[in-house]
């Protein structure tokens, strides 16, 4: 018994302490994200190299939206600063009326890292992409 809990021990501080913790660089965030909305849709973020981005949203009702937009990375505070994007859902996590409107700067999602070293994205409204 003993020996399994040492194994377990083992194994999660391998994996915490190898990828949860390793920064993430902005090299590592260009990729595609896909978040599920709670409205059963979804929403796809692609982060371009050169700092372009791409993102399409699918309500479950069927409405599409997409823009193309600008991003940018603050590492000191793993920040994704996104522009010229849509803002999906309201602060309430309803779908956002206004949806169709461009926004100027649609926020300041964090970045991080699962236990595993999955780069995901989290928005102001709670809702996490995950790199595809």
């Amino acid at each position: 018994m003993r020996i399994i809990i040492l194994t377990i021990v083992a194994t999660l501080g391998f994996i915490t302490s190898g990828c949860m913790f390793k920064s993430v660089s902005e090299q590592d965030l260009i990729g595609k994200y896909q978040a599920d909305l709670p409205d059963g849709g979804t929403e796809t973020l692609e982060l371009l190299a050169g700092g372009d981005c791409i993102q399409e949203i699918r309500l479950h009702s069927g409405v599409f939206h997409s823009a193309r937009g600008k991003w940018r990375y603050e590492p000191s505070v793993a920040c994704i600063y996104l522009d010229g994007t849509r803002q999906s859902l309201t602060p309430e996590r309803k779908t956002n009326p206004d949806m169709a409107r461009i926004d100027a700067i649609t926020g300041a999602p964090s970045v991080s890292r699962t236990i595993f070293g999955t780069v995901t994205i989290g928005s102001s409204e709670s809702i996490y992409y995950k790199k595809q």
